[in-house]
């Protein structure tokens, strides 16, 4: 049983609003008796706050030992100069930190993208004979694609990000990845690394299904109204336009579009919304059992991704099998379209399509029996697929077998 580092500086801590992956294989891990070490930032990311790390200690005496904290400069926007150098310096702290304590380690488990971080630190892992594994969460710089739109100059521009991040892949003694696809664009730029795995995000179900069957009683939603609703970050890569111009549409249904959570374009949205006189209602972030309880309550779920976007299977996918609903599902990613067709469990409509999205809607409430049968297949999915708990159980395997 070796002994294993965690990287990570874009996550939640207990206490915050959710787990994210890299924390929760931690915390699988240490409740198993694992030795492992989390090194993370003082900055909380999602809600651009400075954490008080003394104060989290005092809380969380468990973790006084297990989580080590870097400063990390703060910053307000996703996308701004502003955060690119706070990475960057936050990956050589980290780097520095690795330096000066990583021959500890048996292995070093990181969550990309990284870019600094991941190509300077293989040198170190050779000279402590610590394995190096890459925990791909997210294509960079394929996420500029929805910035740069002209593909000539966003192919000048990030030529170098690019074959940065090729080394990189190449570097890792083992590949983890959140898709297939992703998985993939990795592995192919990686000779060295005997492991491969594709694991989705997943959900907790246990924890889901706890809060639904609490809380979903207490949502008050009236008689022969259907709700088609979305959860997570109100950004630029998701397809909203198209779906409040639809739910519009959808009069006859009685249909209202239900928004949980929040971003940077949710006062634009609003605006449309309110311009359009569309049935939309924004209710803002909700802890993860109150989440679970609207989705249980829903007609369906929708999964509303623009074309130029580069998310595989995201988070919210998890929770929208979960809840025993159909998913109505738009976006580039073949592998999140083939599993709602090969499940049955949904409809996949045209991104920026609102003749499709319509379609997609009526083909789901026209027909209630085939609604329920796509929801009892959603949750099969889940359960087969998406079970965190089982699911990321082979992640800690495959991490022993290179630790030990």
């Amino acid at each position: 049983m070796g002994k294993v580092l965690f990287i990570n500086d874009s996550i939640y801590l207990p206490g915050e609003k959710a787990i994210k992956r890299t924390f929760f294989l931690f915390e699988m891990m240490r409740k198993q008796g694992y030795d492992v070490t989390f090194l993370t930032s003082d900055f909380n990311h999602y809600e651009k706050k400075t954490r008080n790390t003394e104060d989290f200690y005092e809380k969380y005496p468990e973790y006084k030992e297990r989580v080590r904290f870097i400063h990390k400069r703060p910053y307000k926007r996703n996308i701004s100069y502003r955060r690119f150098i706070s990475c960057t310096d936050s990956e050589k702290k980290e780097l520095e930190w690795f330096v000066e304590n990583g021959k500890e380690f048996d292995a070093v488990y990181i969550s990309w993208p990284t870019y600094y971080l991941v190509y300077h630190i293989r040198k170190y892992c050779d000279q402590y004979n610590t394995k190096l594994i890459i925990d791909v969460n997210d294509l960079w710089p394929d996420s500029l694609r929805m910035v740069i739109r002209n593909d000539i100059i966003y192919g000048l521009l990030t030529k170098r990000l690019q074959r940065k991040t090729n080394i990189s892949f190449s570097y890792a003694d083992a590949i983890v990845a959140v898709s297939d696809e992703y998985l993939k664009k990795a592995a192919d730029e990686n000779t060295r690394a005997k492991e491969h795995l594709s694991v989705y995000i997943g959900a907790m179900l246990d924890r889901f299904d706890s809060g639904a069957e609490r809380l979903s009683h207490t949502i008050q939603k009236p008689a022969g109204e259907r709700w088609i609703t979305y959860i997570g970050t109100l950004g630029r890569s998701y397809d909203f336009d198209t779906v409040i111009c639809a739910v519009k549409r959808l009069k006859a249904y009685d249909v209202r579009f239900k928004i949980l959570g929040q971003g940077p374009e949710e006062k634009r949205l609003r605006k449309l919304a309110k311009s359009m006189e569309a049935p939309v209602d924004f209710l803002g972030f909700m802890d993860y059992e109150t989440m679970a309880a609207y989705l249980s309550v829903s007609d369906i779920c929708v999964n509303c991704i623009k074309r130029r976007a580069s998310q595989s299977v995201i988070n919210k996918a998890a929770d929208y099998f979960a809840s025993g609903k159909p998913v109505i599902n738009c976006g580039p990613c073949r592998e999140m379209s083939e599993l709602i067709s090969a499940y049955e469990c949904g409809v996949n409509y045209e991104a920026e399509n609102i003749e499709s999205c319509v379609s997609a809607v009526e083909t789901i409430l026209a027909d209630p029996a085939k609604a329920e049968e796509y929801g009892i297949h959603a949750r099969r999915l889940a359960e087969e697929k998406f079970d965190r708990v089982k699911t990321h159980q082979n992640i800690i395997h495959m991490i022993d077998r290179l630790s030990s």
